[in-house]
């Protein structure tokens, strides 16, 4: 075999080698890390609906940083030792939600909390108290189907207490249940 043959197929070999290579470093690359839009130290994300909520939780929050995404004020900062994002989400689901969307799209959240009221729900929790729910609930979703019945989780219609939920009973009788 000549010398000029042999060149070729080592030349050949080496090649292939170093394709092969590439294709295998290329697939034993680690998932890329989670894309933050704004910032990306990693976050406690908490969300509020209403200003006198959050208004207390950014009096106490240090070294804060304000970022506006659509319109959105998100606070960035620490509070009580922890790395936050904080943002007054306003009320309703809709305005939670999307806002929520942009919270995680923008910012490394590691954990989100509510700081909210949860009206009526159950009548022994008082101002101040934390809940930490088992399973949540859409209780506002109906599936439309030409009719007026609403379909029951629970089996009874009205019954929610397989949802951990108790609603309080209207009476013409104010503040009573």
């Amino acid at each position: 075999m000549s010398s000029r043959k042999l060149k070729r197929i080592v030349a050949l070999v080496l090649l292939c080698l170093a394709l092969f290579a590439t294709q295998v470093a290329a697939q034993e690359q680690p998932q890329a890390k989670k894309r933050c839009l704004t910032e990306c130290k990693p976050r406690m994300g908490i969300v509020s609906a209403f200003g006198s909520e959050a208004d207390i939780l950014l009096a106490e929050t240090t070294r804060k940083r304000e970022y506006r995404i659509n319109g959105n004020v998100f606070t960035t900062g620490e509070l009580r030792g922890n790395r936050v994002v904080v943002v007054l989400t306003g009320v309703s689901i809709e305005n939670a939600t999307m806002i929520t969307q942009l919270l995680i799209d923008h910012f490394n959240v590691h954990h989100l909390l509510l700081s909210g009221i949860a009206g009526g729900v159950d009548p022994d929790k008082k101002v101040g108290d934390v809940v930490i729910p088992e399973r949540w609930a859409q209780p506002l979703e109906v599936y439309f189907n030409g009719d007026s019945n609403v379909p029951s989780p629970c089996g009874t219609p009205g019954d929610l207490t397989c949802l951990g939920l108790k609603l309080s009973t209207f009476t013409s009788t104010p503040n009573s249940d």
